[in-house]
């Protein structure tokens, strides 16, 4: 329906190669998690 609509979607928490191969399958526009890359900084304080 996203692909469609034309709307851009990112699929989070992706740790396995098999995970990135379903989002690809699936049309994802973005994905991020362990598997594209562990954080490098702590997260910044906002209060």
């Amino acid at each position: 329906m996203a692909q469609s609509l034309e709307v851009e979607t990112i699929v989070e928490g992706l740790e396995t190669s098999e995970e990135l191969t379903w989002a690809r399958d699936q049309g994802a526009t973005y994905a991020q998690g362990y598997l594209i890359s562990r954080p490098d900084n702590p997260p910044l304080k906002t209060c």
